[in-house]
């Protein structure tokens, strides 16, 4: 009955409609007004909708951000800054290398700023997150100080929530890496690169991997141990918005000391049997320093410091500033510090009371014994007028630093990750890394002096 009932009420329905004379409304059901827009809608139409079809939001959806968490909208200010130092730090250097049709192409189709942060149920942050290739969601933008920007190029350990806030980390390197993730699921990269780390990846556990630890393991943060395809991503990112001395101290932290059985460090030695040491930047020597920055001096087999000579075979004296030996006095310590200045070598003495070093020049009171000189039986030694002869602070010979032995496998294993990685983008994209990686330095140090309040 109930399906009789449910026929004769739609044959009804077809009846009326199809007896109906009313003519179709002309009226579309979408809102076809021109939108009206302000100063920097009509800019941001003009700089990534019209050229690039690029939507970007800066007002608040809640379409467009996730239920599960509690965000605000981003000020209006902030907006207009982070729009033109996304312009500038990141979008230009893609336009520069790959060409407009390159970003046009293959970049995000919404770049969406959210004001106030996005954590976890672990109370991390989130810095940002892409929806599918498709959007890029910033968080954070009213916690920026556009009046004290700073991006972080030389120290890739620097603590993160240190104040300036770090735009590269926040933003910038996220979004590199989050474009990276689009490129290689356009193209995909050799499957050579996923056996390279085979075995060492943190797959469940990579939130406990600080970034240090993971440099010895080979992958240049904690996040890139997760899997291969982040490591990728973060290697690409990491590579570009570091300078090549932050790079360097990811390699140098790759390295680990090598050391003998006695758990001695190992040092280098040239094909003499010499040992390899440190240079400066002018390739001179750099001395090896203790705790206290004092210079070390050498010593010889029986423990005992090894003083210079002159070219004589005379021992060289500190002298003070009338070119006299300076002697020793019985208050102060055989414990010396040594230290560089303009005019040489100066030498101190623990002062144990005001547990502080004074020079020896000036650090005895009138009335302390000058330290003469013995024979090893314990008798004076005399000159040849039959003075006593003082013991005078001679100049020790100095060690410098040298260079350990070390083992490269970490660090190897980073290079030949990017190595792949620049070739990718080379065959893949015809882009150059090396080239992106300038021109996003060189757009980025521009971007510090840039009006980021004028739409102009």
């Amino acid at each position: 009955m109930k399906h009789i009932n449910i026929l004769l009420l739609l044959a009804a329905a077809l009846g009326v409609s199809s007896c109906s004379e009313d003519e179709i409304s002309s009226t579309s059901i979408f809102d076809t007004a021109e939108t009206n827009r302000n100063e920097f809608d009509q800019w941001l139409y003009e700089n990534y909708t019209e050229p690039y079809n690029i939507e970007f939001n800066y007002l608040y959806n809640d379409k467009l951000s996730d239920q599960a968490y509690n965000v605000v909208p981003a000020d209006f200010d902030k907006s207009v800054a982070m729009a033109k130092l996304i312009q500038e730090v990141w979008m230009k250097p893609y336009i520069e290398i790959g060409g407009d049709n390159f970003l046009k192409e293959h970049c995000f189709r919404q770049v969406i700023l959210f004001g106030s942060w996005k954590y976890t149920s672990q109370h991390e942050r989130v810095l940002g997150t892409a929806e599918g290739g498709l959007a890029i969601n910033l968080f954070g933008i009213n916690h920026i100080d556009f009046n004290n920007l700073f991006l972080n190029f030389d120290e890739p350990y620097k603590y993160k929530s240190d104040s300036p806030m770090d735009l590269n980390y926040n933003y910038f390197h996220t979004m590199h890496h989050e474009f990276c993730h689009i490129l290689t699921q356009l193209k995909n990269y050799t499957t050579d690169y996923r056996t390279l780390s085979a075995g060492k990846f943190h797959s469940t556990d990579w939130i406990n991997v600080s970034d240090t630890q993971a440099a010895k393991e080979g992958f240049v943060s904690g996040y890139a141990s997760s899997e291969y395809n982040e490591d990728f991503a973060e290697t690409y990112s990491t590579y570009l918005t570091l300078s090549e001395e932050g790079w360097n101290k990811i390699l140098q932290q790759a390295c680990d000391t090598l050391t003998d059985e006695n758990g001695e460090i190992v040092y280098k030695k040239d094909a003499k049997g010499n040992y390899v040491y440190v240079k400066d930047a002018n390739g001179n020597y750099i001395y090896q320093t203790n705790s206290n920055g004092s210079l070390v001096p050498s010593k010889d087999a029986n423990g005992n410091v090894v003083y210079a000579l002159d070219k004589e075979g005379n021992y060289i004296y500190l002298l003070d500033a009338d070119g006299n030996k300076v002697p020793k006095y019985a208050g102060q310590s055989k414990t010396l510090l040594y230290l560089e200045s303009e005019t040489g070598i100066d030498i101190y003495y623990p002062n144990m009371t005001a547990k502080k070093y004074l020079n020896v020049l000036s650090g005895h009171e009138d009335g302390d014994s000058i330290v003469y000189q013995t024979t090893t039986e314990g008798d004076y030694v005399y000159d040849a007028e039959g003075n006593m002869v003082p013991e005078y602070y001679r100049i020790p010979v100095f060690e410098y630093i040298k260079e350990p032995m070390l083992d490269t496998t970490s660090r190897d294993l980073i290079l030949n990750k990017l190595d792949i990685i620049r070739k990718y983008l080379k065959d893949s994209w015809s882009i150059d890394m090396d080239a992106l990686r300038d021109s996003v330095h060189s757009h980025s140090i521009k971007a510090l002096s840039i009006d980021l309040k004028s739409l102009k």
